[in-house]
């Protein structure tokens, strides 16, 4: 009753190489990156994608037309009972190891490679499984950046701190952040590696005693520093852009697209790497890529591509202020248009926040777009009505925000 899994049993690989990621309230046109970019450079590899349900049909048909497998599942339904408050980027780890455990025999046998990535901001130029030796147990993952140490950074420092303690922070501190979001190597050395973060975020590891309570977004990150820097995972490389062609965009802005309009990240070399991760942090860069690969919208036409979507109906908008500046903030998505944030704060129901230590439940009530990205909110319908008329009584100078989208939710 948990997954809705597809029969694998059933399936017929084409290839020896597996794709796997989850995509938890994704905007399709992040999807559409990810799957079209990927079938261009490998029309035989499985991607498997656990998603959220329900499914939109648009999600449907993104999946059937580039032979992507998708695993619906309910995080409300999930056991043990506490992971269903975890960040989907801490719950993908345990929804791969089971998925490993109950096909383990059946997976194993029909691939030798695997890369685990995140799917919402990842392109592929080139095959990935070209990077990995046949025959060879390895496992590689990515730094940052060699000059950043875990101690010099607050979200890195204090993911292991909290979750590992002060003895753990003095041995891997000064070691080079390395980032969760990409990780590849032979089926042996990524099962191992999988399912030794399953237990860790699980609290069924001696690694760390301090699961489920020090979990939160991007606490995933921290276990993969500390299984990698305290030699938990002996087959484990870190690997960098200057020689192996994988890169983290957020830590490596020396690399940019040569045009607004280029779709194409080429290293020192001018040779394509081969996965860009986190290609939304150059907003031209994101949205030329959408612009190439989503096809059922025009980008170039932001008002019609608002009025033809669906989820923008939820909401009134108002161009070039800011209503609820630094006020009601719930999380921030990096997309390509104003239009793609509807979609996105839709969704955005339930979410879980820290906040003074406490787990909150918050849902997105309107959003403000700019600069490449759509900051939620997360105001109540009253607040709401409170900035709006602050809004109509004062005129917008007191709002002023240049090249700002701003939208909330209907009042009724």
């Amino acid at each position: 009753p948990l997954l809705k899994l597809i029969d694998l049993n059933t399936i017929q690989f084409q290839s020896r190489h597996l794709v796997l990621g989850i995509a938890v309230n994704i905007n399709p046109k992040n999807l559409a990156i990810f799957c079209n970019s990927f079938r261009e450079v490998s029309t035989i590899g499985t991607v498997i994608i656990f998603i959220n349900n329900p499914i939109s049909e648009i999600h449907k048909t993104i999946a059937e037309s580039t032979n992507t497998y998708l695993i619906e599942f309910d995080g409300k339904l999930l056991l043990p009972e506490y992971i269903r408050t975890y960040h989907p980027s801490t719950q993908r780890w345990i929804l791969f190891d089971r998925l490993l455990s109950v096909y383990n025999y059946r997976l194993a046998r029909a691939f030798d490679k695997v890369v685990v990535v995140d799917v919402r901001d990842t392109l592929f130029q080139t095959n990935p499984f070209d990077l990995i030796a046949n025959n060879a147990n390895e496992l590689h993952v990515f730094g940052e950046s060699q000059g950043l140490s875990i101690v010099s950074c607050g979200w890195n420092s204090g993911w292991v701190r909290d979750c590992f303690g002060e003895g753990m922070m003095e041995l891997v501190g000064n070691k080079p952040i390395i980032c969760s979001g990409v990780s590849m190597g032979s089926m042996d050395a990524m099962f191992d590696y999988i399912s030794l973060m399953s237990r860790v975020l699980l609290g069924k590891s001696h690694v760390s005693k301090k699961f489920p309570h020090c979990e939160r977004n991007g606490v995933d990150q921290g276990v993969h520093n500390v299984l990698v820097h305290a030699r938990l995972l002996p087959s484990a490389k870190v690997e960098y852009p200057d020689t192996f062609p994988v890169i983290n965009m957020q830590s490596s802005p020396e690399y940019a697209p040569s045009g607004s309009s280029s779709t194409q990240l080429l290293n020192n070399n001018d040779k394509p790497f081969s996965i860009v991760h986190q290609y939304d942090r150059i907003t031209t860069f994101q949205r030329a890529l959408a612009t190439k690969y989503v096809k059922w919208t025009n980008l170039a036409d932001p008002v019609a591509e608002w009025q033809g979507d669906t989820f923008c109906s939820n909401f009134e908008k108002v161009m070039n202020v800011e209503l609820f500046r630094g006020v009601c903030d719930l999380a921030g998505s990096r997309q390509p248009s104003a239009a793609s944030c509807c979609e996105v704060c839709v969704l955005n129901k339930d979410v879980v926040k820290v906040e003074n230590g406490q787990k909150m439940v918050r849902s997105c009530t309107g959003f403000t777009y700019v600069n490449g990205v759509c900051y939620m909110k997360s105001c109540s319908l009253n607040e709401i009505r409170g900035y709006v008329s602050r809004f109509r009584n004062n005129g917008p100078r007191s709002f002023d925000a240049p090249g700002a989208t701003c939208a909330y939710m209907k009042l009724n």
